[in-house]
């Protein structure tokens, strides 16, 4: 059994973490999504899930949707985002493809280790290897795009069994479940959206099994992305917080000008039927 173990563990490559490195990358990323996007937006609640999990002393899974190869980067955001103050902070992990980790090394140092998911041994391998680090510090959240795979908002949600399997070998895990889009509403630049909410572990017979997870955190998604996917649809910016701003705010300086000399705001009006003039929930957190 010792021997099948160690067989396993030979197709991940693990994580390096360095908090330094870490420092400097957030810093970074923020950067990056300034320039590359007008606003990012939470469903009010969302971050405070988020935060919650952060505060806790128990290990955490945060399953998100994949829609974008920017996922990886927002989740890396919102982990530095909702850290608890003046504690030590939260570790992160996160699986990458080993064969994309190679080109890009320096993820590692972020807590993200690699796994070939064409090899039926890596759904094991993780497990072991995120057991380990809740074991060394329970204080970590693992982050995952579960689907596997880059996927429409509209597709109907379908997960690996991965997370599945660490929440049920993983006592006392908190689950969480976060749908990310990305869309464009009256500026220039798109927005990064998202929704989160906890999942509470399953109960009943089988309250443990992998299966049981699996149907928990697939219903959880699917329930957390399509109310994101509404309230994207219906562009209201009253229904969100917002939680980064970019350099946003205008289509264009001349335009604007031009529209405040008629005595009209600024910026185009967001939501349908005219309704964005309503303004915005109250700014929350750093610039995106």
């Amino acid at each position: 059994m010792k021997g099948r173990a160690a067989e396993d563990r030979c197709v991940l490559v693990p994580a390096r973490p360095a908090e330094g490195f870490a420092r400097v990358f957030a810093w970074y990323v923020r950067r990056l999504l300034t320039k590359d996007f007008e606003a990012l937006r939470a469903i009010p609640g969302s971050l405070g899930v988020l935060e919650s999990l952060a505060r806790g002393e128990s290990p955490a899974i945060v399953v998100m949707s994949h829609a974008s190869w920017w996922d990886p980067l927002v989740g890396f955001h919102l982990h530095r985002l909702t850290a608890s103050e003046g504690r030590e902070p939260r570790a992160g992990l996160a699986p990458m493809d080993a064969k994309q980790l190679a080109r890009f090394g320096f993820f590692r140092k972020l807590g993200v280790f690699g796994v070939d998911p064409d090899d039926r041994r890596s759904a094991g391998a993780m497990v072991e290897y995120a057991r380990e680090r809740f074991a060394e510090r329970p204080r970590t959240t693992l982050w995952i795009t579960a689907q596997g795979r880059f996927t429409d908002p509209r597709e109907a949600v379908t997960l690996r069994p991965g997370a599945a399997m660490v929440a049920a070998r993983t006592p006392g895990v908190r689950v969480a479940c976060l749908a990310v889009e990305y869309a464009f509403w009256q500026e220039r630049k798109p927005g990064v959206f998202l929704a989160c909410e906890e999942v509470g572990a399953p109960v009943g017979d089988g309250a443990r099994s992998s299966g049981a997870w699996q149907r928990a955190m697939t219903a959880g998604l699917a329930r957390v992305a399509g109310r994101l996917a509404s309230a994207v649809i219906e562009r209201d910016p009253v229904a969100f917080e917002h939680v980064g701003t970019a350099r946003g705010g205008r289509v264009n300086p001349a335009f604007d000008l031009w529209q405040r000399l008629r005595g009209r705001g600024g910026a185009i009006e967001a939501g349908r039927g005219g309704r964005g003039g309503r303004g915005e929930r109250g700014e929350r957190g750093r610039p995106a």
